[in-house]
């Protein structure tokens, strides 16, 4: 029965306190449906809700969904969720169960191919998602916590940009001395950060960053977690400065008081992204190339600033007509 099942997720919640919704539709569809949380609780994760017998059977994936059959990712089997969890998005109050922002990352109909105790296959028909999955417990015992999601058949690939595995690591680019070009029409000047220059390696669910020297320092800078929810299920490589907001003495420099991060350039695998339009203010460039390849909010990163104007201080140099940016995806 949907109502007996639904007894560990009533236990954990608080209804009063919640807007989560209580057990309460049983109303199954023609077709089977799911959904896929992205939820930025004390971690984020991806949770993927199956509707079965009356109710959402659910996994919780820390690193979300795998794009490759090579690729094997963990899945906690979770309580069983209510119908009604197929249409909700909300804030979880601090203090209750699974506290912080739940969003519907995607959502669509199933072909169930496979569903047994240890192991389940499914065809996922989605916005974002179309594939097949296979979802297997690796715990003994009659209810398993610990699974494991696999994808069971190959992404489509774009001849014209081909997928890449994420680079390892990236040496950043670096500026040199040299002269001023002149005339300065069709130039622009990016500002220079006294900051800590910082690659940033964002997958789903993980970051990691490394100094100039390709040295992890990604315990230093426990404030820059941001940064990996903000680029949410994207695979991103970023180059930037890690420098204050707001200096101890109004400047801007490793003794700010609140940590930012300056974004130089960015990659992600959908192949080189460029930002050429005389129209855009040379400030929102950087911005624009970086939404477009990684389908992200930009408000949530600052971007390194530009100016056609020749400052008293400058490092980078890039054509004003045509800046360019190699997106790695």
């Amino acid at each position: 029965m949907p109502s007996a099942r639904l007894k560990s997720y009533r236990a954990k919640r608080d209804f009063a306190a919640t807007p989560e919704p209580d057990a309460g539709d049983t109303r199954t569809s023609a077709r089977s449906r799911f959904v896929i949380h992205e939820h930025s609780a004390s971690r984020l994760h991806w949770d993927l809700r199956l509707e079965r017998d009356g109710v959402l059977a659910s996994w919780a994936i820390p690193k979300g969904l795998p794009e490759a059959p090579k690729e094997n990712r963990f899945a906690a089997h979770t309580e069983d969720h209510p119908l009604e969890y197929l249409d909700f998005e909300g804030e979880i109050p601090k203090g209750q169960y699974g506290a912080g922002t739940m969003g519907i990352w995607d959502s669509g109909t199933y072909d169930c191919l496979k569903w047994e105790p240890r192991k389940v296959e499914v065809a996922l028909h989605g916005q974002r998602v179309d594939a097949r999955y296979a979802l297997f417990a690796i715990e003994d015992g009659q209810e398993p916590k610990d699974w494991m999601i696999h994808r069971m058949d190959p992404a489509e690939s774009d001849p014209a940009h081909p997928r890449e595995p994420m680079p390892a690591h990236l040496v950043p680019m670096l500026a040199t001395t040299g002269s001023l070009p002149e005339p300065d029409d069709g130039w622009a000047f990016e500002i220079k950060w006294d900051g800590v220059r910082t690659i940033a390696y964002s997958r789903p669910g993980e970051l990691r960053l490394e100094s100039r020297n390709l040295n992890d320092v990604t315990d230093r800078y426990p404030e820059l977690a941001r940064l990996g929810r903000a680029l949410s299920s994207h695979s991103v490589i970023v180059d930037g400065e890690i420098a204050g907001s707001i200096g101890l003495h109004g400047r801007i420099g490793p003794g700010a008081l609140e940590i930012g991060y300056w974004v130089h350039r960015a990659w992600t695998r959908r192949g080189l992204a460029t930002a050429a339009s005389a129209a855009v203010p040379p400030d929102r460039r950087t911005s624009i190339a970086v939404s477009a390849a990684c389908g992200c909010d930009v408000a949530t990163i600052a971007f390194s600033a530009w100016t056609v104007d020749r400052p008293a201080s400058w490092k980078f140099l890039m054509p004003n007509c045509s800046l360019y940016w190699r997106f790695w995806a």
